[in-house]
């Protein structure tokens, strides 16, 4: 299994520009969380410089509280059949908070939490929001 480069503790790989991207959503619990997907071939990265990576984010300065950062743990070394191996970095993506009605007495009710979260998008049934997404080419699980 290849190692990837992104175990440096003094670098941290970014997405060059070109990168492709996608965005996608998490499968392992009822929220559904949004991420941004971004891949490129291992060895492309970007620079620090925010028009030297694809986020558009100076790194050569420190970030804002809460800015968009990237860590070791968030990325991958995925091989693909057609370009060989490339690095798949999961990025959260504040701008698609998605609330949902859990179907328990204890849960919260999503219109409440819009407080926490504006602009958060409510999902009466997430079922029937992910058929639709995938039947209009919308949503890659990961």
């Amino acid at each position: 299994m290849p190692v990837s480069r992104a175990s440096s503790v003094d670098s941290v790989p970014l997405p060059p520009p070109g990168a492709q991207r996608f965005d996608t959503v998490c499968q392992f619990c009822i929220v559904g969380c949004g991420y941004k997907v971004f891949k490129w071939p291992v060895g492309r990265d970007g620079s620090p410089e925010a028009q030297g990576n694809a986020l558009g984010v100076d790194y050569t300065r420190p970030l804002p509280p809460l800015g968009e950062w990237i860590s070791t743990a968030m990325h991958s070394v995925v091989t693909d059949k057609d370009a060989g191996e490339m690095l798949t970095p999961l990025l959260p993506s504040a701008t698609r908070v998605i609330l949902t009605r859990v179907p328990s007495p204890r849960a919260r009710d999503p219109e409440s939490m819009r407080a926490l979260a504006p602009g958060a998008q409510v999902i009466d049934d997430p079922g029937a929001a992910l058929e639709r997404a995938r039947a209009h080419g919308g949503l890659t699980v990961v």
